[in-house]
């Protein structure tokens, strides 16, 4: 049986069928000239029906396409390829054409076909007699596409050829720009954590002088409530005119040194001062002068008291002394205390005026339970001083036989 030798050309098959009297070589040789030198055949001829020779046209390829092979029975072909300029080998060409055949002297619709792209098909794909397949949406990467033919009726050689083919991808396809991708994205997200990582350092270092400022207002302002408290709480026990205690606070003290002397068994003593005849200085002199007699009246209290002692306002030209730590032997201490309260002259502007004082004197004892009991012995004292003369100090009752010093 004479071979029969099909290429493919372009796009129409050459068919050239030798007789039986040319030689093997002679057959090569035809074969080489019609492939114009480019591509070898390789011929076999046998006793059975004529091989089927494929070939596969690709479009859209690159042009460094890997060069098919094709097999049927005991022959080898190398399969012409033909890439179809300015419609393939462009970076991220997604769609592919293939289009094969088998020459058949007896009849093209006797072939039936099947196909597979390997890395995209799931198997193998019966086209029958369709000498065509599509692809489109294909990614970027390696395939192999596998033809197989044979006959309809199933006698007769069968022929396969395959044909490698890489899509090149698309710069945003590659892993390189992916790879960049990440990094610049990473290098987004740092960059946006940084910035509010500041922006957060910002806002927190502001806030905290925020807080500083308010809180030295606040401390601010509390020193001022405490100031204008401790002011308020100063004019409610003192006396504005004379800077001593008023009379609630000179009986607060009281009470106090009371209570103190009960727990820790000590003596006190008390003592009533009234300016003598002080208001006809008022009535001859006027109230400014008799205010500048009680401001030098204080004053000299003040000098002469201890610093542990406390004197106070109690009404009017009334003043109460209570003098902690004194007891029954209290007299060389009182009669000093009035004899610099009032044996000297008070000098008012160009006055000069002589203005005396009587004192009464009492003393804490344990069977005194409150301060209206020594209130009322000092106020006796006194009552008793004017009494006999003003001008001297009197003791509430009679004491070793005494009852003025």
């Amino acid at each position: 049986m004479p071979c029969r030798i099909s290429v493919w050309l372009s796009a129409t098959p050459t068919v050239y069928e030798p007789t039986a009297q040319q030689s093997p070589a002679y057959v090569q040789a035809i074969a080489a000239r019609l492939l114009d030198g480019e591509s070898r055949l390789g011929v076999s001829c046998t006793d059975h029906a004529p091989p089927l020779l494929l070939s596969i046209r690709v479009r859209y390829v690159p042009s460094w396409l890997a060069a098919p092979t094709a097999q049927h029975g005991e022959a080898v072909v190398e399969c012409c390829l033909e890439l179809w300029q300015g419609h393939g080998g462009d970076p991220g060409g997604g769609e592919l054409e293939f289009h094969y055949v088998a020459p058949y002297f007896a009849g093209s619709g006797r072939v039936h076909y099947r196909y597979q792209l390997e890395g995209f098909d799931k198997g193998w794909v019966d086209a029958r007699t369709r000498t065509a397949a599509y692809y489109t949406n294909l990614p970027p990467g390696e395939y192999r596409f596998r033809v197989e033919a044979a006959l309809a009726d199933g006698t007769g050689a069968t022929a396969e050829t395959a044909v490698n083919v890489y899509l090149t991808p698309q710069f945003y396809q590659t892993n390189v720009f992916r790879a960049a991708v990440a990094i610049a994205g990473l290098g987004l997200v740092l960059l946006v954590w940084l910035w509010t990582h500041r922006f957060m350092i910002r806002r927190q270092n502001e806030l905290k002088q925020l807080v500083r400022a308010r809180t030295h207002e606040l401390e601010v302002e509390k020193a001022e409530l405490l100031e204008a408290k401790a002011a308020l709480a100063e004019q409610a026990i003192h006396d504005s005119l004379t800077g001593l205690m008023n009379r609630a606070g000179i009986i607060h003290v009281l009470e106090q040194q009371l209570r103190q002397s009960e727990r820790e068994k000590t003596s006190f003593v008390v003592m009533l001062t009234d300016l003598d005849h002080f208001k006809i200085v008022n009535d001859t002199h006027g109230h400014l002068v008799g205010d500048d007699v009680l401001r030098e009246f204080s004053r000299r209290l003040g000098q002469n008291l201890r610093p542990y002692d406390h004197a106070g306002r109690f009404g009017g030209e009334e003043f109460l002394i209570v003098m902690p730590g004194l007891s029954e032997d209290y007299g060389d201490r009182v009669r000093k205390l009035h004899q610099d309260l009032c044996h000297q002259s008070f000098v008012c502007g160009e006055l000069e005026l002589k203005v005396t004082c009587s004192i009464g004197v009492t003393f804490y004892r344990p069977t005194i339970k409150d301060i209206e009991s020594l209130l009322r012995e000092a106020d006796l004292a006194l009552y008793a001083a004017k009494e006999n003369g003003r001008d001297r100090v009197e003791l509430a009752g009679k004491l070793a036989g005494k009852d003025r010093f």
